[in-house]
């Protein structure tokens, strides 16, 4: 039974690795490829949920474009 544990934590700990390293992508490389950036502060952020959807609502207030 530990060697089962032991084996699905190795598992999991190496996917995670492995996953995480093919997401990493350069801020210059994003800036350089986007069509447009905003910098700005989410603010008064609100969240519900029903069976079938979840929604979250908040105000963007922009510093620049």
């Amino acid at each position: 039974m530990k060697q089962v544990f032991f084996i699905c934590l190795v598992i999991l700990v190496l996917s995670t690795v492995i996953f995480g390293s093919f997401a990493y992508f350069p801020m210059e490389k994003r800036v350089n490829d986007s069509n447009l950036i905003v910098i700005g502060t989410l603010q008064n952020v609100s969240k519900s949920e029903t069976d079938e959807l979840r929604i979250s609502k908040g105000t963007l207030q922009i510093e620049s474009v």
